[in-house]
């Protein structure tokens, strides 16, 4: 292909036929040009996809590990009043009110909500506003 670096003063009619511009002019004139260089494409070669493909291996089997870690800290990130909270619920059938919990076990309200969200946030508990009063209920 040709790249036009000047165009003609005295242009009478400019039309494109077959893929072709076609530029009609008037007296002599001085056209500057180059020729376009043609764009060539290469396949990648098949060592890049390769690198792709560990690439993703390696980035499924690091969020992988990272979710285990965070379950496994959970199970074992538990203080000791957050599964006092858990074994009060099983012992009374999974479904208790928030004040039966902070008076039984004698927390103050503050504190037990904390743990409450806490849990809740870990997927071991649900919390069901009922009313005025919050329901807690284990999960299955």
């Amino acid at each position: 292909g040709v790249v036009l670096l000047t165009l003609p003063k005295n242009i009478i009619e400019a039309h494109v036929s077959d893929d072709t511009l076609i530029i009609v002019f008037d007296a002599p004139e001085e056209i500057s040009y180059t020729l376009a260089k043609s764009k060539v494409t290469e396949a990648p070669a098949p060592a890049e996809y390769s690198y792709w493909i560990i690439g993703g291996i390696i980035i499924v089997a690091v969020i992988a590990i990272i979710i285990y870690l965070i379950r496994h800290r959970r199970i074992h990130g538990l203080d000791p009043l957050d599964r006092e909270i858990l074994e009060y619920l099983r012992r009374r059938g999974g479904r208790v009110l928030q004040t039966e919990i902070m008076n039984d076990l004698k927390v103050p309200k503050t504190t037990l909500w904390r743990h409450i969200k806490r849990l809740e946030e870990y997927g071991y508990i649900e919390v069901e506003r009922v009313g005025r009063v919050n329901v807690i209920k284990l999960k299955e």
